[in-house]
């Protein structure tokens, strides 16, 4: 019976330190005074991205509002070229309403009004960094710089594709008609 007591007691204080300690690690990064990028679309080295309407989808794990990425993030985000050229953006924040995650911004290319004159080449690397400076609407900040980098279509060798795809499959018709009309 004494034995059982004392197993007892050991195993109740392995049980609270275990519960104390799980606490430390599990504990939410935002609370600490950061949080994290946790995915972007495209991914960071992905290739073939469109050229048209470029745009880059981020997912962060806290929650941001108009408001505050307007009015304190104006220059967090930076889209470069391989010349470390920096090209006009408009960031637009996701409402928590319109979509299951929470954090999910839109940092697009503004080639609009003003810059209608910006460009995407075909078959070249872009970066979108991301300052660590960001600000969460809870006043956490990203804590280290972030960057998507990703590579567009190669619109010459996708067109020419297309056209023999095409010279193939008119040539398929009219083999198949010519061939039906014996």
């Amino acid at each position: 019976n004494k034995i059982m007591k004392r197993a007892g007691r050991i195993l109740s204080l392995v049980i609270v330190t275990i519960m104390l300690c799980t606490a430390v690690c599990f504990a939410d990064s935002a609370a600490a005074g950061s949080f994290n990028l946790v995915e972007a679309y495209p991914k960071d080295g992905a290739t073939g991205t469109a050229m048209e309407n470029v745009g880059v989808k981020l997912y962060f794990d806290t929650e941001f509002s108009e408001e505050v990425l307007k009015n304190k993030n104006d220059k967090a985000f930076q889209l470069v070229d391989p010349e470390g050229k920096s090209l006009p953006l408009m960031v637009l924040y996701v409402p928590k309403e319109d979509v299951k995650e929470e954090g999910v911004n839109l940092v697009l290319l503004d080639n609009t009004g003003d810059h209608s004159d910006v460009k995407v080449e075909s078959n070249t690397e872009y970066t979108l960094k991301i300052s660590k400076d960001l600000v969460a609407d809870n006043g956490s900040t990203l804590g280290t710089d972030q960057s998507v980098t990703f590579r567009t279509m190669n619109q010459q060798a996708n067109t020419l594709i297309n056209i023999l795809m095409m010279v193939v499959m008119y040539g398929g018709i009219m083999f198949f008609t010519m061939r039906s009309m014996k």
